[in-house]
């Protein structure tokens, strides 16, 4: 029998020299998502301007690109709450 894993493991798409930092990162904004119904579904950072693409499990898709990347997720999920709310 071979081992499983669970299915709802995020993917990540980067450079492997900086786990260590893409590790933090997620770390960072699973901490932020408030409770939400849905979860970070896969981290893509770009090679060349090294541009962060997270998508949630609701298939949202938020380009943060690549500097103060904990504030911009903090924005979006203040916003995101804040439409959630409204119904808009």
């Amino acid at each position: 029998m071979s081992p499983s894993f669970p299915e709802d493991l995020p993917v990540f798409v980067g450079n492997t020299a900086e786990e260590k930092a893409i590790m933090t990162q997620y770390q960072q904004m699973l901490g932020n998502l408030n409770g939400q119904s849905f979860r970070i579904a896969a981290v893509h950072i770009s090679e060349g301007e090294r541009n962060w693409e997270v998508t949630f499990s609701n298939q949202t898709v938020v380009m943060l690109g690549n500097r103060d990347l904990l504030n911009r997720f903090k924005r979006f999920m203040v916003i995101y709450q804040l439409l959630i709310v409204t119904g808009k």
